[in-house]
């Protein structure tokens, strides 16, 4: 387990990766490996619109796992 505190989340590997740059097997905090970072369009549904149409969102969503730390 690695708590990425620059990328908000927390990648959690099953056993010790034996090569550089294994995908963890779950990512805690951001819907996956690979999209950037606190993108809160994929973490939750929007909770309404704005004037112009765009969707809103709560605003807990973009603060999910803000950074996490190892205990």
């Amino acid at each position: 387990m690695v708590t990425d505190l620059g990328n908000n989340r927390v990648l959690i590997w099953n056993s010790v990766p034996t090569q550089n740059q294994a995908p963890p097997d779950l990512v805690l905090g951001q819907p996956d490996y690979q999209r950037p970072v606190n993108n809160v369009q994929a973490l939750c549904e929007p909770n309404g619109q704005d004037a112009d149409g765009n969707n809103t969102y709560p605003a807990f969503a973009s603060r999910r796992s803000e950074f996490p730390v190892s205990p």
